[in-house]
């Protein structure tokens, strides 16, 4: 349970099912619905994004933006899911790595996106596009997604603690939920 705001995020995995005759409801992307509306009647709600956040060695992986910058490696999230999404987004760097926490979670208001970065920890291999980039304020200048920069310089400031901690807001404004301390010896 990820706590965010007044609102409780919870993952887990459905373990059991039961169908009745009687029409069910739920809520999806902001509105309620019941199982007999179509995908095509169901509000669609924000484009959702999953991004990487490879790190190896002090430095993150960033990509070509197509605007003259850099960004994260990123893929929109399509029926096959967050996870899925993600595994094929890794799979797409050449890299090692695991799919580690989510760092962060933001509603961008000004692009109608719903934003998702995992904390990935990856090997220090050449990546098929891109490169790592050091986790300073010179190596992250060219980050032309203001929230995205944001994000990178507190996993910078993050890293150096060993304090990790979970965002939940929107593009400009949110909180950051502990995560884990790591120990020094």
């Amino acid at each position: 349970m990820i706590e965010a705001g007044d609102h409780a995020i919870l993952i887990g995995r459905v373990a059991g099912f039961e169908a009745t005759p009687a029409p069910g409801l739920g809520y999806y992307r902001g509105s309620y619905f019941t199982p007999a509306q179509t995908g095509a009647q169901s509000p669609a709600g924000p484009d959702v994004l999953v991004s990487a956040i490879l790190q190896a060695e002090g430095g993150v992986l960033l990509q070509d933006d197509g605007q003259g910058g850099l960004t994260l490696p990123t893929a929109r999230v399509g029926r096959e899911g967050v996870q899925a999404a993600l595994a094929a987004l890794i799979a797409g760097t050449g890299l090692q790595a695991a799919p580690g926490f989510v760092y962060a979670v933001y509603d961008d208001l000004a692009r109608g996106q719903q934003h998702m970065a995992f904390l990935c920890p990856a090997s220090a291999a050449t990546p098929a596009r891109g490169g790592f980039v050091e986790l300073s304020a010179a190596g992250l200048a060219d980050v032309t997604d203001p929230a995205m920069r944001v994000m990178l310089e507190r996993l910078a400031a993050e890293s150096r603690l060993g304090n990790y901690g979970t965002y939940f807001g929107t593009h400009e404004q949110g909180r950051v939920a502990p995560v884990a301390e790591r120990k020094h010896p």
